[in-house]
């Protein structure tokens, strides 16, 4: 990244999902990003945060495609957790939670890890049977409404 102020202040996985922003086309190269982000952080300055997902609220602003983009990573990411949550807590390893399910180590690694987007709710299922456990699917507010631009 070329602000190096800003580039020491994100972790790996906050720098994907920047990257992840520049692909979906709304900026096409940090020279399209960065300028708006020394913006941002320059109007917000009593406000400074290092959390990713304020700071991609900054940077995203009211642009809907983008809205849906963090939304999606947010909702792999809170799987994630709550998968690797549910087994730490049975003080299982991935393989044998692998083995209870009737899968592999590498899958249940790739289930926990928060750039995965092919969870289906039938290997959810699987998942919360072995752990004796249900999935529980709830529809809630939208985290925000979203300004015509």
């Amino acid at each position: 990244m070329q602000c190096e102020h800003m580039a020491h202040t994100l972790t790996e996985s906050q720098k994907r999902l920047l990257q992840q922003l520049l692909n979906v086309g709304r900026w096409h190269n940090e020279s399209e990003w960065m300028p708006q982000a020394r913006i941002i952080m320059r109007s917000q300055k009593n406000t400074r945060t290092t959390d990713a997902l304020k700071l991609l609220d900054r940077l995203t602003g009211v642009d809907p495609a983008m809205h849906e983009l963090v939304e999606q990573e947010r909702a792999n990411l809170a799987i994630a957790r709550k998968l690797h949550e549910l087994r730490t807590k049975a003080g299982l390893s991935q393989a044998e939670l692998a083995k209870r399910v009737g899968t592999t180590q590498s899958v249940i690694s790739r289930l926990e890890d928060a750039d995965y987007e092919g969870h289906s709710l039938a290997m959810l299922n699987r998942i919360a049977s072995a752990m004796k456990k249900q999935v529980e699917i709830r529809f809630v507010p939208a985290r925000r409404k979203l300004n015509a631009a």
